[in-house]
């Protein structure tokens, strides 16, 4: 199947149902036919990109949809490498297991160092780390993503007219809504950059901030 993910929604769905969800490299796969798109400035924040039954599916697909169309001008030329020619000797990998503030199960935790655990023993360099800036990941999102501009997520699902969030909640609990629980959250989200602007500067500051620390970390291999 193919999705559309600027925050998680190729990703969670994969996760929730057992199957495997890829959100590529901005700018690798063309987002035409996309409905919303975000401002261009945002272009290469959303993704489109695969889901399948299994993993090794994921590489093909990716294959398959990459590359500049006239139609998608946020798409890059980027060469893509062999994943089978990829050593795991030596390779960087960051093991991060929260963000500080959520709590994630202990059974996912445990899962997520056995996979770590047998990187390492294959060789690659494994370290378990922490960012402090990870805790305000939901909001430096939302600010980073408000500050590309383009049209309000509660604008769309208006038609046009911004939909009334605090009213629409209360109508989806009490099971009268048109709308999903997450498509009303994401537009609440979107709504606190533009009662704190001053908050906004800060936060898109910190997001970039923490893109360098993630670099620097990462580094080339």
């Amino acid at each position: 199947g193919l999705g559309a993910d600027i925050g998680g929604s190729i990703r969670i769905p994969a996760f929730m149902n057992g199957v495997f969800g890829h959100k590529p490299t901005g700018g690798l796969i063309p987002n035409a036919g996309q409905y919303p798109l975000p401002g261009a400035d945002a272009m290469r924040m959303v993704t489109s990109g695969p889901l399948t039954r299994r993993a090794e599916d994921l590489w093909p697909l990716v294959r398959a949809l990459a590359g500049p169309t006239p139609k998608s001008p946020e798409v890059l030329a980027i060469e893509l490498g062999d994943p089978s020619a990829v050593s795991l000797e030596g390779l960087r990998v960051l093991d991060v297991d929260t963000n500080g503030v959520s709590r994630v199960d202990a059974e996912l935790v445990k899962a997520q160092h056995r996979l770590a655990d047998h990187l390492a023993s294959r060789g690659a360099r494994v370290e378990r780390v922490s960012f402090e800036a990870l805790k305000k990941s939901v909001l430096i999102w939302s600010a980073m993503l408000s500050s590309t501009g383009g049209k309000d997520f509660a604008v769309m699902l208006g038609d046009g007219e911004s939909l009334s969030i605090g009213r629409e909640f209360l109508r989806f609990l009490g099971g009268r809504s048109d709308f999903t629980g997450p498509s009303l959250a994401l537009a609440a989200i979107e709504e606190i950059p533009k009662r704190f602007p001053g908050n906004t500067r800060e936060l898109v500051a910190e997001g970039l901030a923490l893109r360098r620390e993630l670099e620097e970390r990462i580094g080339d291999g």
